[in-house]
């Protein structure tokens, strides 16, 4: 990569024109441009060397140059030797290295900015190194724009002084100056925004300051909570311990209650076992004495009930129903003293009590025809001989053997005039029991009525 500012044209001992490259210096140029990796005056540069070369190679071979004898560039020349470029190249260096040093200065005092907020702070850091670099591209431009004005006036001075008369090569040359004036003017106008850009590095720094002391008095906050956290921490330990002490003290009573509680425990179980052999024993002992109370009151009661009977039969009709009574309240469910009770009331008339006493033999022992068979007396005394007649056909069929009920039977169909249902009845009566006498003499009286009426 050819330098167009270092590279230098001469004349050897012998009088010829020649051109001296010299390769680009890069970073350490003052021209270099970092963020394109090249410098603004290369093509202009380029251009400028093109040119110079086509006036060196006419003036070698005689062509467009001057009379023979007359020196080549009499005015001030153009050829840029060692002698005149040396100083130039010096001050370029001295202003790259004076801008280096600038910007490693500064980017050392931003970076030292960057310390007080690194713990919590990065969003500010990014943004301080965005401005960082834009502060030292146009601090080390400002500078160097001096320099390369004073520089670029003493090449234009001399490269018109040399090229005075020369309007064609002149001509050539100007939109090479016109670009490095460009060049200039932009640079300028980055110089011209450094003091905005010295504004917001003034702000953040008053914002890092600002933070630093936020920073500094949340660090004395936490440290001396810190502290006192620290300094409560033996008391602590020392009632922690205290506590510890009092839970293994606790857990040796606790062991012990343990120990209790499992004695105490077999002692429930069996305590519960032999509570429960007993209130099997005890309950095996109630059924038996409930058994025996109830067989003892059923024998009580089979015995007043007998009594009652052998009252009745005497005649003691009013002692045979408290026997009957009594017979009931041993054993409320005996259907038979229910229906000699109902007996007992209807010798005495009281057919109402004596009807609710066959009743409810009945409903103790629905098959207990002489309650049947007495319930349809009661009717037949009191006139109602249907109802009669139901009830003693009802008696006589459970009642196989029963003379007494086709008795009943046949004097209600009498009743009703129903003579041959009652004949019949009477001689059902008579064969099962020849010694019945009350249907014996009802079936004589019938015949005798009969023959009587056939008289």
């Amino acid at each position: 990569m050819i330098c167009p500012i270092l590279s230098q044209a001469h004349r050897d001992a012998e009088g010829n024109a020649s051109w001296d490259h010299h390769e680009c210096i890069e970073g350490s140029c003052t021209f270099w441009a970092t963020e394109i990796e090249d410098c603004g005056l290369r093509a202009s540069g380029l251009l400028v060397i093109q040119r110079a070369r086509a006036a060196l190679s006419g003036a070698n071979d005689g062509d467009g140059g001057p009379p023979a004898g007359e020196p080549l560039f009499a005015a001030p020349r153009l050829t840029l030797d060692p002698e005149s470029m040396g100083p130039l190249r010096e001050a370029m260096e001295r202003a790259a290295s004076e801008s280096r040093d600038n910007g490693l200065r500064l980017l050392e005092g931003v970076a030292a900015l960057e310390e007080p907020i690194k713990a919590g702070q990065r969003e500010l850091v990014e943004r301080l190194e965005i401005l960082r670099e834009s502060v030292a591209s146009t601090a080390s431009a400002e500078g160097r724009i001096c320099r390369i004005e004073e520089q670029l006036d003493t090449v234009r001075r001399a490269i018109e002084a040399a090229l005075e008369g020369r309007g064609e090569v002149v001509s050539e040359l100007r939109p090479g100056l016109e670009s490095v004036n460009g060049a200039v003017s932009s640079l300028r106008e980055r110089v011209e925004s450094l003091p905005q850009i010295q504004e917001r590095i003034e702000a953040v720094g008053n914002t890092v300051q600002s933070l630093q002391s936020g920073l500094e008095a949340a660090v004395d906050r936490a440290t001396e909570k810190t502290l006192g956290v620290v300094r409560e921490i033996p008391d602590r330990i020392a009632s922690l311990e205290r506590e510890r002490d009092d839970l293994r003290a606790l857990g040796a009573r606790f062991d012990g209650l343990s120990t209790r509680l499992d004695e105490i425990a077999s002692e429930v179980s069996l305590a519960r076992k032999v509570h429960e052999e007993i209130s099997a024993s005890l309950s095996k002992e109630a059924e038996r004495r409930h058994e025996d109370a109830v067989r003892r009151d059923r024998e009580e009661a089979f015995a007043l009930n007998i009594r009652g009977v052998a009252l009745y039969y005497s005649g003691a009709t009013e002692a045979a129903e408290a026997a009957f009574r009594a017979a009931i309240r041993k054993h409320p469910d005996f259907s038979e003293a229910h229906n000699n009770l109902g007996l007992s009331l209807s010798r005495q008339e009281k057919d109402v009590e004596a009807e609710a006493s066959f009743k409810r033999a009945l409903e103790i022992d629905p098959d207990l025809m002489e309650a049947t068979s007495n319930l349809g007396f009661l009717h037949h005394r009191s006139g109602e001989f249907e109802k009669a007649v139901e009830l003693f056909s009802k008696s006589t069929l459970g009642a196989k053997g029963s003379s007494l009920a086709w008795t009943n039977l046949g004097n209600a169909c009498y009743q009703l005039r129903r003579f041959t249902q009652a004949v019949t009845a009477w001689k059902k009566a008579l064969d099962q029991d020849p010694l019945n006498e009350s249907a014996r003499r009802a079936l004589a009286l019938f015949q005798q009525q009969g023959s009587a009426d056939a008289g």
